[in-house]
């Protein structure tokens, strides 16, 4: 009776423990999302695009005025999905972009999934921003 006693007595603080651990991971979770989705609103009020990529610099949500900004209004398409640095005119600015995420990306979350687009779901968050300002052919 006493090894029962004891062993009901481990299980149940096994399951407190956990169930304290789980509590505060979606506390945390819920946290982040509400910074993450007022640092969006933020972002939206000051720029004319913003765009959240995933660990493989792909485009995670649709996002119309990118697309707008693109094509002056004339595409439809999704760019749900598409490799952000596929829009830079220059094979140097694509470079220099990739190696500006390059040493972050490695450090965040390591090698794995190098150069797959991923789905909503399995995207991480990237503490980094990039602010680009868009000029014409011209150079203005």
């Amino acid at each position: 009776e006493v090894f029962f006693c004891v062993v009901v007595i481990a299980l149940a603080r096994c399951l407190c423990s956990y169930r304290a651990s789980m509590v505060h991971q979606e506390i945390t979770s819920t946290t982040l999302k509400g910074e993450s989705h007022a640092l969006k609103m933020l972002l939206n009020l000051m720029c004319d695009v913003v765009v959240e990529l995933d660990r493989a610099l792909c485009i995670i949500e649709d996002s119309p005025k990118l697309s707008a900004l693109l094509t002056l209004g004339g595409r439809t398409a999704s760019l749900k999905g598409s490799k952000f640095q596929h829009f830079f005119a220059e094979e140097e600015d694509k470079q220099r972009f990739e190696q500006h995420f390059e040493q972050q990306l490695f450090e965040t979350i390591g090698s794995e999934g190098e150069g797959e687009c991923i789905n909503d779901s399995q995207a991480d968050f990237l503490p980094g921003a990039l602010h680009v300002s868009m000029r014409d052919s011209l150079g203005n």
